[in-house]
């Protein structure tokens, strides 16, 4: 007997379109479905000055959103008036001389700058500055 190969091969062959296609859909899914961090912020108008003294560095800054009444950001969590004291209260302890600012929307009422203000004052604060964008640039 005499075994004969067959003058046609069996190759298979692998149909690389299919699988380019489901990678350029994963790419796609992943694209689209990634979302990007900008910086998480509040958006705030802050009034303008024209005479106003620069602010220390190293300072604690709260925010007062428009429409914050009753919450307040600070160290970027929104926080209750209660909350803001006992967290002030608590960084007064280990830096009593740090200087407070008060970053607050324009059309923020004028009673809950005073309050918050009163409120780091009450925490045992001294050094309270408002943070105001200049009407023009500094001249040289």
């Amino acid at each position: 007997m005499k075994f004969r190969r067959s003058s046609r091969r069996n190759v298979e062959t692998l149909e690389l379109t299919p699988l380019i296609d489901v990678i350029f859909q994963l790419l796609i899914f992943f694209l689209i479905t990634t979302t990007f961090v900008s910086s998480p912020g509040i958006s705030i108008e802050r009034p303008k000055a024209k005479h106003s003294g620069a602010l220390d560095q190293q300072r604690l800054t709260v925010v007062i959103p428009k429409g914050g009444e009753g919450s307040i950001v600070f160290r970027g969590k929104r926080l209750s008036y209660s909350q803001l004291t006992a967290q002030l209260m608590a960084l007064h302890k280990k830096t009593p001389e740090a200087q407070v600012a008060i970053d607050a929307d324009e059309s923020v009422e004028h009673r809950i700058v005073v309050k918050v203000m009163d409120l780091i004052e009450g925490a045992g604060f001294r050094r309270i500055g408002i943070v105001t964008s200049p009407t023009s640039p500094p001249q040289k």
